[in-house]
C-alpha cells in the first residue's frame, strides 16, 4: 500500500499514463490510512457503503478460501457466514465511534 503512495506522487513510476492523458498529473496524498492496523487510531463511517463493500469482496475469487473461508462459492451458508462475520467487524469497529458500521485504520498525516 505505501508503494501506491510513492508511485502516485512520482511521475516516473507511469510515464505512459501522462503521455496518454496529459491533463494527469501527479498527486501527493496528505494522508495514509493503514488498515487492520494493530494501534488503529482513525475510524470511517461505512454505513451507508457496507453492501459496495460486501459486493467488491465477493469479486475477488482468489482470496474466498484465504481470506474469506468460502470453499464453495455457491454455498449460500458459507457466503452468509462471510457476511455476517464482516458485518459484527464493521459493528464492532463502528462502536469505537458510536457508529453504526465503521472502518478503522492507523492514520498518518506526516508523509
Amino acid at each position: 500500500m505505501t508503494d501506491a503512495l510513492v508511485a502516485a506522487r512520482d511521475p516516473h513510476f507511469f510515464p505512459e499514463h501522462f503521455a496518454r492523458e496529459p491533463e494527469l498529473s501527479p498527486h501527493r496524498p496528505s494522508t495514509l490510512l493503514l488498515f487492520e492496523a494493530d494501534e488503529p487510531d482513525h475510524v470511517e463511517d461505512i454505513s451507508v457503503s457496507i453492501e459496495s463493500k460486501l459486493e467488491a469482496l465477493m469479486c475477488h475469487r482468489s482470496q474466498l478460501r484465504s481470506t474469506m473461508d468460502i470453499e464453495d462459492e455457491s454455498s449460500a451458508e458459507q457466503i452468509q457466514r462471510f457476511t455476517r462475520r464482516t458485518r459484527e467487524r464493521a459493528a464492532e469497529h463502528g462502536a469505537l465511534a458510536g457508529l453504526p458500521l465503521a472502518e478503522s485504520f492507523k492514520r498518518m498525516d506526516r508523509l
